[in-house]
């Protein structure tokens, strides 16, 4: 079993992708038109490496009712108070208005970035099936027989059920399946796949180049053409790349690997739920006061994430400790049942 020292890394350069490009769309308007959608990389990388985390613990772990219960427990209590925490917060703050409250709390709808958590928690629920599997395609047909499952699924996903601009809530988890599915896959494979090799970090540096190439300024910039915020209905293409990218690199291995799994980027992972959670409200509070301004731009950036550290210690870091005192007393009880 692989050890995983980039995973914090990953998940850094993801909070750092998402907190950039929002910086941008709030201080620049002239500027936001050319990365459009482009955050919503970042918001991939997320899905697909929480559930290949997720996946991989339940690989170590096994699929026995005891560690589903674990799981289902220890989601629950690590992602709902946090989040209402953060809601109530934002309604206070008079950013969420009263009418919405409720149906922010109960995720029929969102603001802002917090569209993400109701998906991801949605997903939490069917991970345990679809990694098991996944893990039962491996051992009875394969990596190639997991491979051409997860195709399948995916191909269904993108032609017969694909998230339509403007018309599918933007907190349906369906269209977002074949992110996570991935992770799932990735997280299996990367035992039995050897990544390793000297093209790696060409491979590696392709794929952040394609994420670059993509983009509608760049686009804009090598035709002429300008085509908007295209990109937020390609997860499943971009889903596939970023699933490969968290493989060769969830280890720490190769140059890249070596960035990945550098201190600052580490920092970043460990609170980039908290900083993720609640940066909006100084891009919003500052950029308003300060509009394309570069440098409060700068300020507004650094603030987010030392917000992020601090909420974390205050809030994030007391739940987690209650959530492991109340597993300890309640997994027990449950398994008796």
């Amino acid at each position: 079993m692989k050890h995983l020292n980039g995973a914090d890394g990953i998940r850094g350069f993801a909070c750092l992708i998402v907190i950039s490009l929002h910086s941008i769309g709030f201080f620049f308007n002239n500027i936001q038109f050319y990365t459009l959608g482009m955050d919503k990389l970042g918001v991939w990388m997320f899905f697909v490496l929480s559930s290949f985390l997720l996946t991989r613990q339940f690989i170590i772990k096994g699929f026995s009712s005891g560690v589903i219960i674990d799981y289902t427990i220890s989601r629950t209590l690590r992602i709902l108070p946090a989040f209402l925490i953060c809601v109530f917060i934002y309604f206070k703050l008079g950013m969420i208005p009263k009418e919405k409250l409720i149906p922010t709390i109960t995720f029929r709808d969102f603001y802002f970035h917090l569209w993400t958590i109701p998906i991801e928690f949605k997903y939490y629920f069917i991970l345990p099936f679809s990694a098991f599997m996944f893990y039962l395609a491996s051992k009875r047909f394969g990596t190639k027989g997991l491979l051409i499952s997860c195709l399948i699924i995916s191909f269904i996903f993108q032609h017969f059920l694909p998230i339509n601009i403007g018309v599918t809530p933007a907190i349906a988890l369906y269209p977002y399946i074949p992110c996570f599915l991935y992770g799932s896959v990735a997280a299996i494979l990367i035992d039995h796949v050897n990544l390793d090799g000297f093209l790696k970090d060409y491979v590696g540096a392709a794929i952040l180049l394609s994420f670059i190439c993509v983009s509608p300024g760049f686009i804009n910039l090598v035709s002429g053409v300008y085509l908007g915020p295209y990109i937020i209905d390609k997860y499943n293409y971009v889903g596939i790349l970023i699933s490969v990218f968290i493989m060769m690199y969830a280890t720490g291995c190769g140059k890249i690997g070596m960035l990945l799994s550098s201190r600052f980027l580490s920092f970043i992972g460990r609170y980039s739920f908290s900083i993720y959670l609640y940066h909006v409200i100084f891009l919003k509070y500052i950029s308003d006061r300060h509009p394309s301004s570069l440098w409060w731009c700068i300020l507004s950036f650094v603030i987010s994430i030392i917000a992020g550290y601090v909420m974390f210690n205050f809030v994030e870091r007391p739940l987690l400790k209650a959530r492991k005192t109340i597993s300890s007393k309640l997994i027990p009880a449950l398994r008796s049942l």
